[in-house]
């Protein structure tokens, strides 16, 4: 510990400034700065069962590099029913929409691993796989023309014939 005396209008200061022995380098401060999750894309992203959505995480603040761990959540499933994660890092992960039959909220959680208590999300919609629900044609006439009108279901829109 390195002491500085000053002399101020004739009193004396003593101050005691860090160096020498006893640790030193690091944040040394009372409070360690707020660590901050960011997670892109932020903005609600609309995908089909089975498609992929790739996203990546910023954390601010994290002296330790720890980085993120990624999990997903969803009213009325578990596990799996949500989606899951490929080629996960502490800073990206590739998430993978579930199979379904009807539309599903989910929510997709970067969480800060060096303090838990920080995240960032972001919602995607996962809707079924289109399909066709028109069963049947009118029958048509060589050499006429023919339109029918088709029905579908399930997909993002707008879907393209």
């Amino acid at each position: 510990m390195k002491r500085i005396l000053l002399a101020i209008c004739g009193m004396l200061v003593i101050t005691a400034c860090g160096g020498g022995g006893g640790g030193g380098g690091g944040y040394t401060g009372g409070n360690p700065p707020v660590i901050y999750v960011t997670i892109s894309p932020l903005a609600q992203t609309d995908v089909d069962a089975g498609e992929v959505v790739k996203f990546t995480a910023t954390v601010e603040n994290d002296s330790s590099a720890k980085g993120v761990s990624w999990s997903c959540t969803a009213a009325g499933v578990s596990g799996a029913g949500c989606g899951t994660f490929t080629s996960a890092t502490t800073s990206g992960a590739t998430y993978n929409a579930p199979a379904l039959s009807a539309n599903l909220s989910v929510t997709v959680i970067a969480t800060s691993i060096a303090d838990v208590t920080k995240s960032s999300s972001a919602a995607v919609v996962v809707s079924p796989p289109p399909g066709i629900t028109t069963t049947s044609l009118n029958s048509a006439t060589s050499n006429a023309s023919y339109s029918a009108t088709l029905q579908s279901s399930g997909g993002v829109a707008p879907l393209t014939w």
